[in-house]
Protein backbone atom coordinates (compact mmCIF):
# COMPACT_ATOMS: atom_id res chain seq x y z
CA UNK A 1 0.00 0.00 0.00
CA UNK A 2 1.20 3.48 -1.10
CA UNK A 3 -0.84 6.03 0.67
CA UNK A 4 0.44 9.95 -0.04
CA UNK A 5 -1.06 13.48 -1.16
CA UNK A 6 -2.17 13.68 -5.13
CA UNK A 7 1.07 16.56 -5.04
CA UNK A 8 3.31 14.18 -4.63
CA UNK A 9 2.14 11.16 -7.20
CA UNK A 10 4.59 12.19 -9.46
CA UNK A 11 7.36 10.78 -7.07
CA UNK A 12 6.16 7.48 -7.39
CA UNK A 13 6.72 7.37 -11.63
CA UNK A 14 9.52 4.67 -12.40
CA UNK A 15 8.04 1.31 -10.18
CA UNK A 16 6.13 0.01 -13.58
CA UNK A 17 5.96 0.79 -17.09
CA UNK A 18 1.51 0.87 -17.10
CA UNK A 19 1.68 2.74 -13.30
CA UNK A 20 4.03 5.60 -14.83
CA UNK A 21 1.14 5.67 -17.64
CA UNK A 22 -1.35 6.25 -15.43
CA UNK A 23 0.47 8.54 -13.19
CA UNK A 24 0.90 10.87 -16.41
CA UNK A 25 -3.42 10.52 -17.18
CA UNK A 26 -3.62 11.84 -13.32
CA UNK A 27 -1.02 14.36 -13.31
CA UNK A 28 -2.72 16.05 -17.27
CA UNK A 29 -6.62 15.40 -16.92
CA UNK A 30 -9.11 17.09 -14.50
CA UNK A 31 -10.40 13.66 -12.78
CA UNK A 32 -13.66 15.59 -11.92
CA UNK A 33 -14.28 15.65 -15.47
CA UNK A 34 -14.43 12.44 -16.25
CA UNK A 35 -18.04 10.39 -17.12
CA UNK A 36 -19.14 8.22 -15.03
CA UNK A 37 -18.51 3.82 -15.51
CA UNK A 38 -15.42 2.17 -17.64
CA UNK A 39 -12.69 4.76 -19.26
CA UNK A 40 -10.17 3.03 -21.41
CA UNK A 41 -6.51 4.43 -21.09
CA UNK A 42 -4.81 1.32 -22.85
CA UNK A 43 -7.10 -1.35 -23.39
CA UNK A 44 -7.13 -4.06 -20.88
CA UNK A 45 -3.61 -2.66 -19.58
CA UNK A 46 -4.72 0.35 -17.93
CA UNK A 47 -8.14 1.93 -17.68
CA UNK A 48 -10.01 3.88 -14.95
CA UNK A 49 -13.89 3.51 -13.13
CA UNK A 50 -15.68 6.44 -11.79
CA UNK A 51 -17.99 5.45 -9.47
CA UNK A 52 -20.50 7.08 -7.13
CA UNK A 53 -20.99 4.73 -4.19
CA UNK A 54 -23.00 5.31 -0.79
CA UNK A 55 -20.20 4.79 2.14
CA UNK A 56 -21.16 2.72 5.17
CA UNK A 57 -19.71 0.71 8.18
CA UNK A 58 -17.58 -1.79 6.35
CA UNK A 59 -16.02 -3.66 9.74
CA UNK A 60 -17.94 -6.63 9.11
CA UNK A 61 -17.07 -6.75 5.36
CA UNK A 62 -14.96 -9.06 3.41
CA UNK A 63 -11.55 -7.71 1.62
CA UNK A 64 -10.92 -7.77 -1.76
CA UNK A 65 -7.60 -8.29 -3.77
CA UNK A 66 -6.40 -8.38 -7.03
CA UNK A 67 -3.71 -10.58 -8.52
CA UNK A 68 -2.84 -9.10 -11.53
CA UNK A 69 -3.96 -4.93 -11.39
CA UNK A 70 -2.61 -2.70 -9.22
CA UNK A 71 -5.14 -0.11 -7.91
CA UNK A 72 -5.13 3.69 -7.23
CA UNK A 73 -7.95 5.26 -5.54
CA UNK A 74 -8.91 8.46 -5.52
CA UNK A 75 -12.21 10.15 -3.76
CA UNK A 76 -13.01 12.85 -6.37
CA UNK A 77 -16.43 14.06 -3.75
CA UNK A 78 -16.62 13.15 -0.27
CA UNK A 79 -14.13 10.97 1.30
CA UNK A 80 -14.41 7.45 2.42
CA UNK A 81 -11.99 4.93 4.98
CA UNK A 82 -9.98 2.20 3.48
CA UNK A 83 -8.53 -0.92 5.59
CA UNK A 84 -6.10 -3.03 5.03
CA UNK A 85 -5.38 -6.44 6.13
CA UNK A 86 -1.98 -7.75 6.78
CA UNK A 87 -3.16 -11.36 7.16
CA UNK A 88 -6.54 -11.82 5.73
CA UNK A 89 -7.23 -15.38 4.49
CA UNK A 90 -8.52 -15.52 0.95
CA UNK A 91 -12.42 -17.56 0.98
CA UNK A 92 -11.91 -18.97 -2.18
CA UNK A 93 -13.85 -16.46 -4.33
CA UNK A 94 -12.49 -15.02 -7.12
CA UNK A 95 -13.82 -13.42 -10.55
CA UNK A 96 -11.93 -12.26 -13.28
CA UNK A 97 -9.37 -10.03 -11.11
CA UNK A 98 -11.07 -9.78 -7.95
CA UNK A 99 -11.05 -12.28 -4.92
CA UNK A 100 -12.34 -11.87 -1.40
CA UNK A 101 -10.87 -12.67 1.89
CA UNK A 102 -11.67 -12.57 6.01
CA UNK A 103 -9.19 -11.12 8.66
CA UNK A 104 -8.65 -7.97 10.52
CA UNK A 105 -8.11 -4.56 9.30
CA UNK A 106 -4.61 -3.59 10.53
CA UNK A 107 -4.25 -0.32 8.85
CA UNK A 108 -6.81 2.58 7.30
CA UNK A 109 -6.54 5.28 5.86
CA UNK A 110 -8.79 8.18 5.22
CA UNK A 111 -8.82 9.56 1.49
CA UNK A 112 -10.55 12.63 0.43
CA UNK A 113 -9.50 14.54 -2.61
CA UNK A 114 -6.35 15.54 -1.90
CA UNK A 115 -4.77 12.40 -1.07
CA UNK A 116 -4.32 8.89 -3.17
CA UNK A 117 -3.83 5.38 -2.32
CA UNK A 118 -1.97 2.43 -4.43
CA UNK A 119 -3.19 -0.94 -3.53
CA UNK A 120 -0.33 -3.58 -4.82
CA UNK A 121 -1.09 -6.78 -6.23
CA UNK A 122 -2.39 -9.28 -3.45
CA UNK A 123 -2.97 -6.52 -1.11
CA UNK A 124 -6.56 -6.98 1.08
CA UNK A 125 -8.25 -3.96 1.20
CA UNK A 126 -11.54 -2.78 2.20
CA UNK A 127 -12.60 0.25 0.63
CA UNK A 128 -15.98 2.46 1.10
CA UNK A 129 -15.88 2.91 4.73
CA UNK A 130 -17.97 5.58 6.23
CA UNK A 131 -15.84 8.50 7.95
CA UNK A 132 -18.72 11.21 8.84
CA UNK A 133 -22.55 11.43 8.37
CA UNK A 134 -22.93 11.84 4.79
CA UNK A 135 -21.68 9.06 2.81
CA UNK A 136 -21.55 10.26 -0.39
CA UNK A 137 -18.12 9.68 -2.62
CA UNK A 138 -17.37 10.14 -6.29
CA UNK A 139 -14.04 8.03 -6.79
CA UNK A 140 -12.08 7.18 -9.04
CA UNK A 141 -10.62 3.42 -9.05
CA UNK A 142 -7.22 3.33 -11.94
CA UNK A 143 -6.64 -0.40 -12.63
CA UNK A 144 -3.15 -1.07 -14.06
CA UNK A 145 -1.84 -4.27 -15.21
CA UNK A 146 1.00 -5.59 -13.43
Amino acid sequence: MICDKIKNIGDYLGINNNLDTAIEFILGNDLKSLPLGKTIIDGDSIFVNVMSIQAEDKSESEFEYHKDYYDIQIDIEGNEKIDFSLDAQENGKYDYDCGFSVGAADVSVVLGNKNFVICLPNEHHRPGGITGKNGYIRKTVFKIKE
